[in-house]
């Protein structure tokens, strides 16, 4: 709880920050922060800062996992570079789990 409380307290007053806990939660194993993690990298998916979005799709592209191949496969985002990112992370989880 307290690492969604900074996570929140960030969000919205210091991108430098929120980035550095994005990085965090990258690295961890994806059930060590179950559901939180989740959340957060969704919720930076609707962020201003492309940054911060590409760090949420980052965050699913290492966890490479059924759960996050079905999230990506349902977001869309404006920016043209980072749905490319997307539709690559979403055909490297396709071979990766046997999608095909």
């Amino acid at each position: 709880n307290w690492f969604n409380k900074l996570y929140l307290k960030f969000f919205s007053s210091d991108e430098s920050i929120l980035l550095s806990l994005l990085r965090i939660v990258e690295y961890l194993d994806k059930d060590s922060l179950f559901p939180t993690g989740q959340t957060m990298a969704l919720a930076s998916l609707s962020h201003k800062n492309d940054e911060i979005k590409e760090m949420g799709i980052r965050i699913f592209e290492n966890w490479c996992c059924i759960e996050s191949y079905d999230i990506l496969k349902n977001l869309r985002v404006d920016t043209a570079w980072l749905q490319e990112y997307i539709e690559q992370v979403k055909k490297d989880f396709e071979e990766e789990l046997c999608l095909c």
